[in-house]
């Protein structure tokens, strides 16, 4: 016999004859601790709910993808496919719901398990501890077997220890691939900065409408087939070696296949690329990945009719108007934009336009530092080095003591423009300096009075500089 309280059914139980004394007392007590967990967990037996009705591959052998019921809680009614291909008289539903049990005809179900005959409605019954039900009509149509089998989307990625290897954990980064369609095959293009060792256990991860999938003979899930609704496309995420093509095989419901080649390539790339100038100058280009450009500065002057560019590139070759380049070697017209293609497998290039900009002439004409000096000792060559203070006058007195001749003081100067000359006090006027040249070696110069330094800037513009070097008396 069973008692009910305002709330919550509760069981009644009896002690064995045998229990008496203190016996009795500590076996009734720990009954009472069990009741009480029971008259609170035993409220959900009276909500009366089906949550969830599918049919899937586990409780139905032969069934190739999983239907999903559509529940209508006001209505009543639950609404679900089976394939023409089942026996719709032997069906077990997987489902699940809130209250004490599900009945369907008076019998109790379980789920996963009891089989139904859905040729027509079936009633199912969810019934509380109060012994009331909530009835759901299920409402089954045959159909075909479904005929997708598409490949919806492809990813590429890779697994990695966290930095500092934080606990044994790991994190996923994905390639930003660019994919193409070609013909049967899927052909993928990695960043340039993709390392190819990466791709011999890359993280592949398809996208399906197939109920089942093939890669090179072996077959993989795609997804949880209990939550899977129709026409969704799940997911396979496995490790594979992408060094070479992989075979796909997607497989309908209705068993026909489609086969899909998917392919992986590094994406061709330019690396570097710099200039050589007439002068033997190297001019670095900057190389922009996001827009394939390359932009080189050329220095005010430059002829960029005939200039050879250094490169490094990861391709199969790399061609400019069709004409195959040798980096270091080949020369080409850079007045005008220069398209770089550089040739990558399966017949995908990569394309960089490279512009090449000729400065404008420059104002500058600072004498930035000069070093006035003697040759201390004639047998090695050396010098020892004053330093004189200057802006645009520049006075220095050496000590009485000091041995130079000011007649004859080496001068050493650095310079913003492309030349810099000095006039003595006799009116004689020599070039010191020229801007991509090192001193001349007979840059000695008489400061027995005033010396005036011009430098000269690329448009033209001159700045002065005078000298007053003296010797303590």
């Amino acid at each position: 016999m069973e008692t009910k309280t305002d709330r919550f059914p509760a069981r009644r139980i009896s002690l064995s004859a045998g229990l008496t004394g203190l016996t009795a007392f500590a076996v009734l007590a720990a009954a009472c601790a069990f009741l009480a967990s029971c008259l609170i967990l035993d409220g959900s037996f009276n909500d009366r709910e089906l949550v969830s009705f599918s049919f899937t591959k586990a409780a139905n052998p032969g069934l190739r993808l999983a239907r999903v019921g559509t529940i209508d809680k006001e209505a009543g009614t639950i609404r679900i496919e089976i394939p023409d291909y089942m026996d719709a008289k032997s069906m077990a539903a997987d489902f699940g719901f809130e209250g004490f049990e599900v009945r369907v005809g008076g019998r109790v179900q379980e789920s996963g398990v009891t089989r139904n005959d859905f040729t027509r409605p079936v009633v199912y019954e969810v019934v509380g501890k109060d012994d009331e039900a909530t009835a759901y009509r299920v409402e089954v149509t045959i159909v075909p077997a479904r005929t997708e089998k598409s490949l919806v989307e492809a990813r590429i990625g890779a697994y990695g220890d966290w930095y500092g290897d934080y606990d044994g954990g790991y994190y996923y980064w994905e390639y930003n691939v660019e994919w193409f369609e070609d013909g049967s095959d899927l052909i993928g293009r990695c960043p340039y900065i993709t390392p190819t060792d990466a791709l011999r256990a890359i993280r592949l991860i398809v996208w399906s409408d197939a109920c089942a999938v093939e890669l090179d003979g072996k077959e993989f899930d795609l997804g949880s087939e209990v939550s899977r609704e129709p026409f969704d496309a799940y997911s396979m995420d496995i490790d594979v070696d992408l060094t070479e093509p992989v075979t796909l095989v997607l497989t309908a419901e209705d068993l026909s296949t489609v086969t899909r080649i998917i392919r992986i390539e590094r994406r061709p790339s330019l690396s570097y690329f710099w200039l050589w100038t007439g002068d033997g100058s190297v001019l670095y280009g900057t190389v922009d990945q996001s827009d394939n450009s390359v932009s080189v500065s050329l220095p005010y002057g430059t002829d960029p009719t005939q200039l050879v560019a250094q490169l490094s590139y990861d391709g199969e070759g790399v061609e400019v108007s069709g004409v195959l380049q040798s980096s270091g070697v080949t020369e080409n017209d850079f007045s005008v934009p220069v398209d770089y293609v550089v040739r990558g497998a399966y017949g995908f290039d990569t394309t960089y336009r490279v512009v090449a900009t000729v400065s404008p002439a420059s104002a500058a004409k600072e004498l930035s530092s000069i070093l006035i000096g003697r040759i201390s000792t004639a047998t090695t060559g050396t010098y020892s080095w004053s330093y004189p203070d200057y802006a645009t006058s520049l006075v220095y007195e050496f000590p009485n003591y000091s041995s130079v001749s000011l007649s004859s003081l080496y001068v050493l100067p650095t310079i913003t423009g492309i030349s810099i000359t000095a006039t003595e006090a006799d009116g004689e006027t020599r070039i010191l300096k020229t801007k991509n040249d090192i001193a001349y070696a007979s840059n000695f110069v008489d400061f027995s009075g005033p010396v005036t330094f011009v430098v000269t800037a690329e448009d033209g513009s001159a700045q002065e500089y005078e000298a007053l070097i003296t010797k303590a008396p």
